[in-house]
């Protein structure tokens, strides 16, 4: 509602799964390379939506883990006018700035403010600690019967510190911190959960994790505004500014 009265305009929110209270489901043809929960799944659901509504012309606009999916769906369509990232939780692989355009030309930089390359998000490349705890997730959620005991293990472990502290940043519109949190919780009142956030991880696994390539700069439509927070904890400023 809010966003409608902004632009004056129509807006419509969805859910993909295993977000938000979007049905999970649990059975389904194909395998890991079919499984709704993937990127691309996400992406086909987003322009099958555009197109079941007959809209026209639009602009897609992704926030944090959507951001990808809006992006790559932006360019399976010409309909879509432009493009609205927020606070982008978009991948910055290692070295990223030697890959070439068809051209034979880098249009993508990794350096930072001092000129060293080599910066990687969101799994550090000199981050031992986070390197090790992911590839022990990756292998504990592909075992069967393990893999949805630990899923539901560390959930509720944050479940339970989001309704004791509520969440650790300033809140809009005056909400308490607790008030937001609850947001966060609600999904997990949806009918299989658990089995949701597994699938997504191994589909995300499938498609080359956290550091799989997005659409380049130049795939995206001609009108694109990112909104990103300085001191965002989740996904650093210099993220967006090199990927920019």
């Amino acid at each position: 509602l809010y966003s409608a009265d902004a632009v004056g305009g129509r807006v419509i929110a969805f859910d993909r799964p295993p977000f938000g209270l979007s049905e999970r489901p649990t059975q389904w043809n194909g395998g890991i390379e079919n499984s709704p929960y993937s990127a691309a799944a996400g992406v086909n659901l987003t322009t099958a939506l555009t197109r079941a509504l007959g809209l026209g012309k639009y602009v897609l606009v992704g926030h944090s883990a959507g951001a990808p999916i809006a992006a790559t769906a932006a360019t399976q369509s010409d309909r879509c006018q432009g493009l609205v990232l927020v606070a982008p939780a978009v991948s910055l692989p290692k070295d990223w700035d030697k890959k070439k355009d068809a051209d034979g030309s880098s249009s993508l930089s990794s350096t930072d403010d001092r000129g060293n390359s080599s910066k990687q998000w969101p799994v550090p490349v000199d981050n031992f600690n986070t390197i090790l705890r992911i590839a022990y997730t990756g292998a504990v959620i592909r075992v069967p019967g393990v893999g949805i005991s630990y899923v539901r293990a560390s959930t509720e472990k944050q479940a339970k510190e989001l309704r004791e502290k509520g969440v650790d940043y300033p809140c809009p519109y005056d909400d308490s911190p607790i008030t937001v949190a609850e947001g966060y919780l609600k999904p997990l009142d949806s009918s299989n959960w658990d089995v949701g956030v597994l699938e997504h991880y191994k589909a995300l696994l499938n498609e080359g994790g956290l550091l799989a390539p997005g659409p380049s700069r130049e795939e995206l439509p001609k009108k694109v505004l990112i909104i990103q927070g300085e001191t965002d904890p989740t996904v650093p400023a210099w993220v967006m500014k090199l990927r920019e």
